[in-house]
């Protein structure tokens, strides 16, 4: 079952979304279980009907960049009112939470596999002044391709990854400081 963390007014909340037939979902809401009827009506616009209520919601992308690539920012507009709100799967919010453990640590950073994959490329060389935030490494797992980025601005003062190797999750994939 997909799971998401959505961010409303500060507030995180969970989201659990399971497909029971077209169009019927269980939703579960911060461990409360929902019955969802989702129709699409035009463009990005939604007809919802949860646990008997009816909402009509119009979803937007957000103007301008969120705070990293993970993140996709929302304006959902019900009833007249605009609700802005961000969206991670479980996945991002792993590697948020990840970057943000390193980053705020300071000082050396282990640039870690978060999950088993495959080294696809090597973004930067061992000596390399880097920015945080700059792309330094891009592993693929389950079939998508994750780039890891510098939680600091340092040098990359070690390199132990190859690209086309296998790495196990938790593998220190680079170093910098």
């Amino acid at each position: 079952m997909p799971t998401y963390f959505v961010t409303v007014d500060g507030e995180e909340h969970q989201v659990e979304l399971q497909q029971q037939q077209d169009g019927l979902y269980q939703m579960t809401l911060d461990e409360r279980a929902r019955q969802v009827d989702a129709r699409a009506t035009s463009g990005a616009a939604l007809s919802l009907i949860i646990d008997g209520v009816s909402y009509d919601a119009d979803i937007e992308l957000a103007k301008g960049k969120a705070d990293d690539d993970l993140t996709r920012r929302l304006n959902v507009r019900v009833h007249g009112a605009v609700v802005p709100a961000e969206v991670l799967d479980a996945r991002s919010r792993s590697l948020r939470e990840i970057a943000g453990a390193a980053g705020a640590a300071g000082g050396r950073q282990e640039i870690i596999a978060p999950m088993p994959g495959k080294v696809v490329k090597l973004l930067v060389e061992q000596g390399a002044e880097v920015s945080s935030g700059q792309g330094l490494v891009v592993v693929e797992a389950m079939k998508m391709e994750n780039e890891l980025t510098s939680p600091v601005d340092g040098k990359v003062t070690s390199i132990s990854a190859e690209a086309g190797t296998a790495v196990d999750g938790g593998t220190v994939l680079m170093i910098v400081e």
